[in-house]
């Protein structure tokens, strides 16, 4: 195994793609300036799609936040602009051969940049999203975090010949592929020799979502064209349709998760009458593990219903929260308050909420000092702030990342539309 890693550019262990990126860049032509172009670009084809489907959106809201992005990537690594357009090739050459992708990416879900590119159709601004969850510059200022950010596709097959097909067509036949069937979680040797020769990798998951979108979409848009009509853009399609609302429920969106059997069981999905797509959002984050499940179901069913008061533990939380009844779901929610109380930077939250998670004594005496402090600045006497404080540590151990559950209910949205405006296909 060890000679076919020497010799590798791209390993593809299971769902994990290896990538030796010293090499693999090397054969990149200097991209800024087509970095540049695409982003800028693809952003303003995303104002399009807006205004052709009547959605309002403050455009200089999402040009600072796409330049801060911009300049924090070029801080940190320009490789990163190399790394992205190469993933942005990927999933075009994927979509371009049949190959269906799901309407998020885990992590990247997070940033305007990737959005733009294309990689994923979640708008970062709109779901309240952060960036500093996909890259937290303080943390690689700090060596926290290997160079590359963690990426991860959902698609409708993975086979691995296709990668290669990309490859070779990308790259020209020199650059060595080894597909290694054994898992090399087990091999701690060469996943410490992959580390150690600057492999970084990425997650290619397979989604029957997904897959069933894109044979049911390659089916509409077959007889689009053979019909002479506009072929069906999933972007396009509205996001309050009322049946799909209605049927969401009873549909795939909980069997995603793996999770305790309570969570299947059918009784409680009477009651909670979700009325729009942020509703199901918040569902797919309670029913996200059966901790989050069994300590915040009763009083979301209840505050949605107005049965159970809402109470914030500080009136600067209502706005973070109010989205969830006032519970503390999201990862995200928990980086807004940090900076809401103690005006943490997104990346010093982002760190807490890792040290804190990990449990890492030390570290979280240093971060309940800079909570204090910041809190102070704010006129939080330190007895409130030491209760906001415990609030939020414990709160961690029961939130989820909200890119995650939008990316999946998206697409079981989108399958739910299709089954209900496409019976026939």
């Amino acid at each position: 195994m060890r000679f076919e890693l020497e010799t590798a550019q791209f390993v593809i262990n299971g769902e994990r793609i290896w990538i030796k990126w010293n090499n693999v860049r090397q054969l990149m032509n200097d991209c800024h300036e087509a970095f540049m172009n695409n982003v800028k670009a693809g952003l303003e084809r995303r104002f399009d799609a807006f205004r052709n489907s009547g959605k309002e959106v403050t455009e200089s809201i999402y040009w600072n936040r796409l330049n801060n992005e911009i300049n924090t990537i070029s801080r940190i690594n320009a490789d990163l602009e190399k790394f992205f357009l190469m993933f942005r090739d990927y999933i075009l050459w994927l979509k371009n051969n049949g190959v269906g992708v799901g309407a998020g990416c885990p992590h990247s879900t997070d940033s305007l940049v990737m959005y733009a590119l294309e990689i994923t159709d979640i708008d970062p601004i709109e779901h309240s999203l952060v960036f500093e969850r996909f890259i937290n510059e303080e943390a690689y200022a700090e060596r926290h975090y290997s160079i590359m950010p963690v990426i991860a596709l959902f698609v409708s097959e993975f086979r691995p010949e296709l990668f290669v097909q990309f490859v070779m067509e990308k790259f020209g036949s020199d650059c060595c592929v080894v597909q290694i069937d054994e898992d090399l979680s087990l091999y701690c040797e060469e996943r410490q020799f992959l580390d150690k020769h600057g492999f970084v990798d990425f997650f290619i998951y397979e989604s029957n979502t997904v897959k069933l979108i894109n044979n049911v979409l390659q089916r509409v848009n077959l007889n689009c064209e053979q019909s002479g009509m506009v072929r069906l853009d999933l972007n396009q399609i509205p996001l309050n349709d009322e049946y799909v609302l209605n049927s969401l429920i009873d549909s795939e969106l909980l069997s995603v998760w793996k999770c305790c059997d309570s969570i299947q069981d059918s009784e409680w999905r009477l009651k909670v009458k979700p009325d729009c797509l942020n509703d199901y959002i918040v569902i797919s984050a309670i029913t996200s593990n059966d901790l989050i499940f069994e300590r915040y179901l009763d009083s979301y069913i209840n505050r949605k219903r107005g049965l159970e008061k809402i109470v914030y533990l500080h009136p600067c939380l209502e706005n973070i929260l109010k989205e969830t009844y006032g519970l503390l779901l999201f990862d995200e929610q928990l980086m807004m308050a940090t900076q809401v109380i103690a005006n943490f930077s997104y990346s010093s939250a982002d760190m807490f909420r890792r040290d804190v998670g990990k449990r890492k004594t030390k570290r979280c005496e240093k971060w309940k000092k800079k909570f204090t402090e910041g809190a102070a600045q704010n006129g939080i006497e330190l007895e409130k702030a030491l209760e906001l404080y415990d609030y939020l540590c414990e709160g961690l151990f029961f939130t989820c990342s909200k890119g995650y559950c939008v990316s999946i209910t998206l697409d079981v949205y989108r399958l739910e539309y299709l089954k209900h405006h496409y019976p026939v296909e």
